[in-house]
């Protein structure tokens, strides 16, 4: 089960304590830097967790308070979370946590392709049937 309003509520506070200490969201609006109050996208919460670590102040001013969470998906809000995976945010290199579901999405399996798997293995047992031929 997906918590967004959770994860809306406690985003909401996050923008609040960045505002309320003189941090602000910095934009680039026709090639002119731009800044603007933090705010919680309500329709994309996790874009709000995306613009925070966009600014390693912001963020490290948020940990260094402990508003940080571990047990709590910054992308789903679902909770609680054993804190054991993270989505590493790309500028910056700062991780924070998100559940099993949501790391499987943004880190799928590799794919195996086995199509060909059949003629692989009989290759291998002619080439191992002829060295045994040529041996005896």
């Amino acid at each position: 089960m997906k918590n967004i309003s959770q994860l809306n509520i406690y985003m909401e506070n996050l923008c609040k304590t960045l505002n309320d200490n003189g941090f602000r969201q910095k934009f680039i609006l026709g090639g002119e830097p731009h800044f603007s109050n933090y705010k919680l996208d309500k329709y994309m919460p996790d874009l709000t967790v995306m613009h925070i670590t966009s600014d390693i102040e912001a963020f490290q001013f948020l940990t260094s308070k402990g508003l940080i969470r571990k047990d709590i998906c910054h992308f789903c809000g679902e909770t609680p979370i054993a804190g054991d995976k993270t989505f590493i945010e790309p500028s910056h290199k700062i991780a924070f946590s998100i559940c099993n579901s949501c790391y499987a999405k943004e880190n799928p399996s590799p794919k195996i392709d086995t199509k060909n798997t059949g003629c692989l293995v009989t290759l291998f047992f002619i080439t191992i049937t002829t060295i045994v031929f040529l041996l005896a």
